[in-house]
């Protein structure tokens, strides 16, 4: 339209206002090839963003975006647009019940009311992708079943044969494999090894499923095992750096970010080098407290006939010398700081008192079975008794408290919840104000 409108009438400057959700300004991958294109042929002059469903019936709440773009008559090849809007996210529409047909000089200054101290956003991927930072490619083993599977009345995927989502148009893992992965319910599965060696039958690592947008931080989890879809695994110093960060983000920043950062992926974050040590292990002992790990085994012959018994370990738990938390995590937390009182070493020690506390009055060293967790995910589909050991995940811990009215074991985890929730505060404080996350 405005190539036509040059055509017809030369000393024309076509302006295009748009109104849209901010994705394509970003730009998001997906819109990458498209702003090449427009980039060539327009001029950014101005715009703002307000909130989607604070004056538009909408649903959701996520930044909407107001530009105004000039045609240039004439491309300009590899031009790269900067687009900086007027974050108005904190305006309601109470705020605009002004008198609009009053004086020009008086709506002036009724308006400069409304903007002052609106920052400007720049709205670009500068700032990178953190799934970068890691190092590492994603995994999962949801997967569509192969052309043989289809036309086959065999048993396939890892899945217990007792699990109903054998149903499922998908499968999941292979039928006989030594390596286990989890579903996002802690169900376990058969899976086989990826290209890059990360499964281990011994408690040595840790994984995280990991979105990359910020709509998504909700859904991030920790396993002892290759969770079924978007898992990264923490496997030494380097990778858990990248990994219990990335982790630590989501749950810091969840329902805590501002609206014009609905459309990003996550970015790493700039960790100063005063700060290192103590981010890390802030993030370390989170992670500790915020897990899914547990203690479980998949019962030979299932789902199909000599394939072997895999006993799953906790790579987490405090008791064990050869943990993945001993091992690697625990030397790196900070006993004392002037930043904070050491409060990544208060939540390690009430956990690591839970643990002892849980073995020397419960477990003594042993294993106890018919402990009222069978219907878990970790046990309901296998014939074997349900059992806990001294090793146990936090969340069967609990859930044995619960179930059998174990007061001073939930007692110990209500501190345990307090220290995390002040860790938790800390995080959020570090990565916002002393790292500037969103400036």
């Amino acid at each position: 339209m405005a190539k036509a409108q040059v055509a017809k009438l030369p000393i024309a400057q076509p302006i295009v206002m748009i109104f849209t959700p901010t994705s394509w300004l970003l730009p998001r991958p997906t819109y990458q090839g498209f702003r090449k294109i427009w980039d060539e042929h327009f001029t950014y002059e101005t715009g703002f963003i307000v909130t989607s469903n604070e004056f538009f019936k909408l649903d959701g709440k996520w930044p909407l975006a107001f530009t105004i773009w000039k045609y240039r008559g004439k491309p300009i090849y590899d031009s790269k647009n900067t687009v900086t809007v007027k974050d108005l996210t904190t305006w309601q529409a109470i705020d605009l019940n002004i008198n609009w047909d009053g004086e020009e000089e008086n709506l002036e200054k009724e308006v400069k009311k409304l903007l002052k101290g609106k920052k400007e956003i720049k709205l670009d991927n500068t700032n990178g992708y953190i799934k970068d930072w890691t190092g590492q490619s994603m995994y999962d083993f949801k997967r569509d079943r192969t052309k043989e599977e289809l036309q086959s009345s065999s048993i396939c995927g890892g899945l217990s044969i007792k699990d109903e989502r054998r149903n499922n148009k998908k499968t999941y893992g292979v039928a006989n494999s030594e390596f286990i992965g989890f579903m996002d319910d802690v169900t376990p599965c058969r899976v086989k090894q990826d290209k890059q060696k990360r499964h281990s039958n011994k408690p040595d690592r840790i994984w995280f499923r990991l979105d990359v947008s910020f709509v998504d931080l909700n859904k991030a989890k920790c396993f002892g095992l290759a969770t079924d879809q978007k898992a990264y695994c923490a496997y030494d110093l380097p990778s858990a750096k990248g990994t219990c960060t990335w982790f630590a983000i989501t749950k810091a920043l969840n329902g805590k970010y501002p609206v014009w950062a609905n459309q990003y992926d996550v970015w790493p974050p700039k960790i100063s080098k005063k700060h290192a040590d103590y981010w890390y292990s802030l993030c370390f002992a989170f992670v500790l407290a915020e897990n899914r790990c547990v203690v479980t085994k998949f019962e030979k012959d299932n789902p199909v006939k000599d394939a072997p018994e895999v006993f799953v370990d906790n790579p987490l738990s405090t008791n064990n010398k050869e943990s993945f938390w001993n091992t690697t995590l625990k030397p790196t937390i900070l006993v004392n700081t002037t930043m904070g009182g050491g409060i990544a070493n208060e939540l390690v020690e009430a956990i690591t008192d839970l643990y002892t506390y849980w073995n020397q009055e419960y477990c003594k060293g042993q294993t106890i079975e018919h402990v009222g967790l069978k219907q878990e995910a970790y046990f309901k589909y296998f014939s074997y008794p349900d059992f806990v050991t001294p090793n146990s995940g936090l969340i069967q811990i609990k859930k044995y408290a619960e179930v059998n009215s174990c007061t001073d074991l939930l007692n110990k985890f209500t501190d345990i919840q307090k220290l995390t929730s002040e860790v938790k505060k800390e995080l959020y404080k570090l990565l916002v104000e002393e790292f500037g996350y969103f400036e």
